[in-house]
């Protein structure tokens, strides 16, 4: 759900991000990430919004910084999807900011044995934002597999 196995998409804007947290911004940066991570107009966008700030808060400025440097610091893995052999499912929220749908489809296209479903009306974060239907599909998937 909601990944990139390709190096960091705007790699300039999470330095910056990191540098505003360091400046003590962080409830502003969380402030923004939430917009840009739920769907505003999903059927559970304001309590999906509530639980991301409540986890970004409870994380704290350090953690949201080691994981902002792990992110930059990612290898390019693009070229491994082939080696996956296990069912693999990928999920995504069309309306995923972070990673677009088309990451999701790409790597679908290159593990054997993925099977792809996008949620509409839904962003970066499907099991908080749709939870049931996040449900559903697993396990409708566990049971084919």
């Amino acid at each position: 759900m909601g990944c990139n196995p390709g190096l960091p998409g705007d790699a300039l804007g999470a330095t910056r991000l990191s540098e505003r947290v360091r400046a003590g911004e962080f409830d502003t940066v969380v402030e923004e990430l939430a917009r840009r991570t739920i769907y505003a107009h999903g059927p559970h966008a304001s309590a999906a919004g509530a639980v991301f700030r409540r986890m970004a808060h409870r994380m704290a400025a350090e953690v949201f910084l080691n994981q902002n440097q792990s992110l930059l610091g990612r290898r390019d893995l693009r070229s491994q999807l082939s080696d996956i052999e296990c069912p693999t499912f990928v999920l995504w929220g069309r309306q995923d900011e972070f990673a677009r749908v088309a990451h999701g489809s790409f790597m679908a296209s290159r593990i054997r044995q993925a099977s792809f479903l996008v949620l509409d009306d839904c962003g970066h974060l499907p099991t908080i934002e749709k939870p049931a239907a996040v449900t559903d599909a697993v396990r409708a998937w566990l049971k084919a597999v």
